[in-house]
């Protein structure tokens, strides 16, 4: 199995990293870290740590063909390794399902919210009303669990099909409709809002607020947005062509991911201006701020429930992703259909993702690892959310750049990557010894 063209890759890959760490993330981690100063130190940062690993990720993927376990292992043994190293394969694996399981539930959410601002409900709403209304959503498990339950059928009745005619079409058309509708959005809100003073707060930094914080939540920032350490960029480039110039194809990524996070910016900030919010409300931006900002203005409901369309269709591209990591390892393990293995792997995620869904009403008061100061309040959604984003991905970031940059013969590695030997230095480095530093930095500092 490949892509059928390179158009086709292109727009399932930016599907990857265009999700709810463009969206919702990007915007409410720049409002909290100064604005201009930490977008200029995220920008630094993209290229000279998460680019060469999704580089990296890609050439792995690529030199495999397989689910990323055998993948793994082929890689290992054309480069003179023990075949055991295949085991690596299982972060790539576990890491997607695991964080799916609550990434599914979030994702109900904005179903929930799509259908609320449809409805009305936040229209002429005050803050206290648009919090009341997420507080009545996370009380009630069933709700909950229809919505978790609609999109993750949704995830599965795509993955069911071949790769052709259901993860790449599907991509090819919501890609471009995400486009389209985020262009149209960010000109409503540029328009209707304080675009001026978004723009400086976004791009006139004051200096003063990079710190060793601000770095390493920019490092962060910028390995979630493109989904490296995820699983789906390999798996992904498991089935691209030969022919594929892996560089430019990953700057290609990394730039419509950039410019979506910015616009993301661009969208949110001039109505949270001009309605007087603060934009450093933190991770509720997007869910209590942004209706309390729009509830008031002109056609309101309509741009709430265009914008969480939008949402939306960017977290299903990021999902099917993740759901593709287990499927293809399930397929060729139990030799089965795609469409079986499809199936399968989302009932296992739905039944996990239970315990996150329970986490905001039933079991909002266990704290599994309470007798840790550090998790004294955390439930089992929060637990699962930490280790995946704090702990795993970085540790799966130190596998890619073990695996590419000293486990994998050089020669490979640059015909893998292209026939730039300038250009294949300067990646070396970056991949060897820059990245590593930055990973390693990260971990320490969201761990510790």
């Amino acid at each position: 199995m490949q892509w059928s063209t390179r158009y086709g890759f292109i727009l399932s890959t930016i599907g990857i990293s265009v999700g709810l760490g463009n969206i919702w993330r990007f915007p409410y981690v720049t409002g909290t870290n100064g604005g201009g100063a930490f977008v200029i130190t995220y920008l630094i940062v993209l290229a000279l740590f998460a680019l060469p690993i999704l580089i990296a990720e890609l050439i792995i993927g690529r030199q495999g063909r397989s689910n990323l376990i055998d993948g793994m292992g082929t890689v290992m043994s054309g480069s003179g390794r023990n075949p055991r190293w295949r085991h690596l394969g299982w972060a790539f694996v576990i890491l997607p399902a695991l964080a799916l399981s609550y990434y599914g539930v979030i994702s109900g959410w904005v179903i929930d919210y799509a259908f609320m601002s449809a409805r009305g409900i936040f229209h002429g709403a005050s803050p206290d009303v648009v919090l009341s209304e997420i507080n009545k959503l996370q009380a009630s498990p069933i709700r909950i669990m229809i919505y978790f339950t609609l999109f993750m059928t949704m995830l599965a009745v795509i993955m069911c099909r071949d790769l052709n005619k259901g993860l790449e079409r599907f991509n090819r058309i919501a890609m471009p409709l995400l486009a389209l509708l985020l262009i149209g959005l960010v000109l409503f809100a540029c328009l209707t809002g304080d675009f001026v003073k978004a723009a400086q707060f976004m791009f006139v930094p004051d200096f003063s607020k990079i710190n060793s914080d601000v770095i390493l939540q920019a490092t962060g920032q910028a390995f979630f947005s493109l989904g490296v350490g995820a699983g789906g960029i390999m798996a992904y480039g498991a089935y691209a062509s030969r022919d594929l110039n892996i560089p430019r194809s990953s700057v290609i990524i990394a730039m419509s991911d950039t410019c979506v996070a910015l616009l993301a910016g661009f969208l949110i900030f001039p109505l949270v201006f001009a309605a007087g919010a603060s934009p450093a409300s933190g991770p509720e931006l997007i869910f209590i701020t942004l209706p309390s900002a729009l509830a008031n203005l002109p056609g309101g409901s309509l741009l709430l429930t265009a914008f969480f369309g939008l949402v939306f269709t960017a977290a299903i591209t990021t999902s099917l992703a993740m759901l593709e990591c287990p499927t293809r390892v399930i397929q060729d393990k139990l030799k089965t259909s795609r469409a079986r293995a499809a199936i399968l792997s989302t009932i296992t995620i739905w039944a996990f993702g239970i315990l996150s869904v329970l986490s905001f009403n039933h079991l909002k008061d266990t704290y599994l690892l309470g007798g840790i100061d550090k998790f004294e309040t955390s439930t089992i959604f929060d637990l699962i959310d930490y280790f995946v984003a704090n702990i795993f991905m970085p540790i799966n970031g130190l596998i890619v750049v073990l695996v590419a940059g000293w486990l994998m013969r050089s020669k490979i590695v640059r015909e893998e990557y292209g026939l730039d030997n300038k250009l294949f230095r300067i990646w070396a480095i970056l991949i060897r010894f820059i990245a590593p530093i930055g990973l390693i930095a990260l971990l320490l500092h969201l761990a510790f």
